[in-house]
């Protein structure tokens, strides 16, 4: 039985709700939405486990890009699936990283660029 520590709380088999909670609950966790209802929500682990904001797929790649909700710091994410449009499959999560800089919150003009780079 896996057991996840997110601060103060703790999430029991993170693959399936917990009975006496449900995903009702502050979790960190991704989840695909299914517009007609029927499936059962299960969370994306490979997404990793933080203050999601949003997530969007790039539809050829099947990539999903992700941000963090994470005041005052946060980051920008991406999912590489195993394969794509089977997110529960897994995949590698890595962040995008401005080379030479630790901090872009500060400092900066609009418009400047950086080199980046993805680290796992």
């Amino acid at each position: 039985e896996e057991v996840v520590y997110a601060g103060r709380r703790t999430i029991e088999r993170p693959d399936k709700p917990s009975v006496s909670r449900g995903w009702q609950t502050d979790h960190g966790f991704l989840f695909e939405a299914h517009p007609d209802g029927d499936q059962v929500a299960r969370p994306i682990l490979a997404a990793g486990m933080f203050k999601h904001e949003a997530a969007a797929v790039h539809v050829s790649t099947g990539t999903v890009y992700l941000t963090e909700d994470n005041v005052p710091e946060a980051g920008f994410y991406r999912l590489l699936p195993k394969t794509p449009g089977r997110l529960h499959e897994g995949g590698s999560l890595q962040m995008l990283a401005a080379k030479g800089r630790t901090d872009l919150r500060r400092g900066l003009k609009v418009g400047q660029r950086f080199d980046v780079t993805w680290v796992d």
